[in-house]
C-alpha cells in the first residue's frame, strides 16, 4: 500500500490505519459510492471508545472516513504529517490550535482544515457526525519521506 503517515496521541497510534485496511482505494476509472446507513459497519478501536468510524477510502493518497462521535470525546494535543480536514454533518465540536490557543467551534455545515504538523486538540460538545479527510500526498511524503 505504500508509505503510511503516523498519527500519535496517547494510546491511539495507528488505530485509524488498522481500522481502514478493508476500505476502497480512490477510484481511477469509475465512480465509487459507499453507504454509511448500516451502523453495524462502524468500527472503533483502543482509545476511541466514544468514536465510531467507517473508512470509506484508504490508499496511498490518504483516507476518508465517516465518523459518529459521542459527546465528551477528547482528542488530546497531537499533529498529523499530512493535511487534515473535516466537514460537520451534525453536532458541535471544539478544535483548538495548540500553538496559538485559538478555539474553533464547529457546527453543522462547517468545514475545518488543519495544515500538516500543526498541533491541535478537540472535544465533542454534542453528539456529532463528521466526514473526515486526511491527505498523505503530497504533504506527508515531503515532510517525512521515511514513513
Amino acid at each position: 500500500m505504500g508509505k503510511k503517515c503516523c498519527y500519535s496521541a496517547n494510546n491511539k497510534q495507528n488505530t485509524l490505519i488498522n481500522i481502514g485496511l478493508d476500505a476502497s482505494e480512490f477510484p481511477t476509472t469509475n465512480h465509487l459510492m459507499v453507504s454509511t446507513s448500516d451502523t453495524n459497519e462502524l468500527k472503533s478501536g483502543p482509545g476511541y471508545e466514544k468514536l465510531l468510524m467507517k473508512t470509506l477510502i484508504n490508499d496511498t493518497n490518504g483516507y476518508r472516513l465517516f465518523c459518529k462521535i459521542k459527546k465528551g470525546n477528547i482528542e488530546h494535543p497531537h499533529f498529523h504529517y499530512g493535511r487534515y480536514e473535516l466537514f460537520v454533518i451534525s453536532g458541535l465540536l471544539k478544535y483548538t490550535n495548540e500553538e496559538t490557543k485559538e478555539d474553533f467551534y464547529l457546527k453543522k455545515g462547517d468545514y475545518y482544515c488543519n495544515p500538516p504538523l500543526l498541533k491541535h486538540s478537540s472535544i465533542c460538545l454534542e453528539d456529532a457526525e463528521i466526514f473526515w479527510m486526511y491527505d498523505r500526498i503530497p504533504d506527508c511524503n515531503k515532510i517525512n519521506p521515511d514513513i
